[in-house]
């Protein structure tokens, strides 16, 4: 049975390459894991996601050590619909190059999330 997560200590984090022209925006209720799921992904060539944009992305920029990871903001989520909207206004602000709108969140779905956490 899968562990319920807490999002009252959540963060909105961005990977980027050293030189700032390449960025992924994501969010996570556990952030050193998260760093290690995009590692393992990255490096580990039987991963279900090893061939996903963002990690295809590193590899041709210079590898795992050409990049960095920053926390833009914490956040406290009561649920992960929240943190989700919160990570999607910053997307669609930021238009980060490596987030894939088919993967995990869709452009429809970031605008409706944005628009409901700013109150329209």
């Amino acid at each position: 049975m899968r562990k319920e997560s807490n999002y009252n200590n959540s963060v909105i984090y961005v990977l980027e390459s050293m030189d700032g022209l390449h960025q992924y925006i994501g969010g996570s209720s556990n952030y050193l894991a998260r760093r290690y799921h995009h590692w393992y992904r990255y490096s580990n060539p039987v991963s279900d996601k090893h061939k996903y944009q963002i990690y295809e992305v590193i590899r041709a920029y210079g590898g795992w050590d050409n990049f960095r990871f920053r926390i833009l903001r914490r956040v406290n989520c009561e649920t992960v619909e929240e943190l989700r909207a919160i990570e999607g206004i910053y997307i669609n602000l930021l238009s980060p190059s490596m987030n894939s709108y088919g993967v995990g969140i869709k452009r429809r779905d970031i605008l409706n999330r944005a628009k409901i956490a700013n109150g329209y």
